[in-house]
């Protein structure tokens, strides 16, 4: 597996490479960092040689890759690349990734700027949306459990078949002892929530005939989504699907982010199934939500995605 992480010197880009680390195995994965050092402004310029602003940029790079590399193994820092961008890293990582030639590609979910922005806001978002292999989204949990155990769920609409997204996950070196589960939200029967009473109304409802067939099928639309989940957990590593399927009803990103904060989830592996414009469309809020208020890290797949 090829991993490219983009790197910045931020608490987030360093969280980046501490969850790369965890997940990468040095004897046959093969790691990158990625820097793009920013650009002078025309203020200085005007009082710097060129060659100053050229070597003030290079020492930058050198002290953000040093800091880089001691997060990662000892044992992986001898083989890990080093790729200086001349662009805006919006642009310049997902070329780089493609260049590269990236199974997985891993930015913070913080990035430095003066302006307080956000790789969030951008280079992840270029990442997730425009782009068609997996992006990993490193945030830092907020309350540390006592145990070690690293908890993954994969969100799971449609079970996919077979995929080079799907085949990624069994490249991965999950942490000893990892267990996870496949997670789906069936949205609520009547497209959107409403309070528990009124939902038990519509339940017990019984002047039509129509209304006890309605809710019997989806009843049993559950009921087969948790058995295909159960089957096609075992085509997966045990650290992804190793526990039982849990099948949910509600809004899609409010359970998921309901689940992760419960369960004090490590990692959530999310996939989509495309990216035209429509496609966009659908996943977007979804996505986006879970990118922005997820109390924990993101790998975002494209399923049936290109090799």
């Amino acid at each position: 597996m090829r991993v490219l992480i983009g790197v910045d010197g931020s608490a987030g880009s360093k969280e980046a490479v501490r969850q790369v680390a965890r997940l990468v195995s040095p004897d046959r994965d093969r790691v990158a960092l990625y820097y793009a050092p920013p650009k002078a402004t025309a203020t200085s310029v005007k009082t710097l040689p060129e060659s100053a602003v050229a070597d003030s940029r290079g020492t930058l790079a050198e002290s953000v890759f040093a800091d880089a590399l001691s997060g990662l193994p000892e044992a992986q820092r001898a083989s890990t690349e080093t790729i200086v961008g001349e662009q805006n890293p919006r642009r310049g990582l997902p070329l780089a990734a493609d260049q590269w030639r990236a199974d997985l590609t891993a930015v913070g979910a913080q990035g430095a700027s003066t302006l307080g922005l956000t790789l969030l806001g951008s280079v992840a978002r270029a990442l997730v949306f425009d782009t068609t292999k997996p992006v990993l989204i490193a945030r830092a949990k907020s309350t540390p459990r006592v145990d070690e155990t690293y908890r993954v769920i994969m969100a799971v609409g449609d079970v996919p078949t077979l995929s080079s997204a799907t085949k990624l996950l069994e490249e991965i070196s999950f942490p000893a002892g990892a267990e996870g589960r496949l997670v789906h939200v069936v949205e609520p029967m009547f497209g959107t929530e409403i309070p528990e009473w009124l939902a038990d109304r519509a339940r017990q409802h019984r002047d039509l005939e129509l209304s006890e067939a309605w809710v019997a099928g989806y009843q049993a639309e559950k009921v087969a989504k948790k058995a295909a989940l159960a089957k096609y957990s075992k085509t997966l590593p045990a650290a992804i699907a190793g526990l039982p399927p849990l099948v949910v009803e509600g809004l899609p990103a409010k359970k998921l982010l309901e689940i992760a904060t419960a369960d004090a989830i490590d990692l959530m592996i999310l996939g989509t199934r495309g990216l035209s414009m429509t496609q966009r469309f659908l996943i977007g809020s979804t996505t986006e939500k879970l990118m922005t208020h997820a109390p924990c890290s993101l790998l975002v797949m494209h399923y049936g995605a290109r090799p």
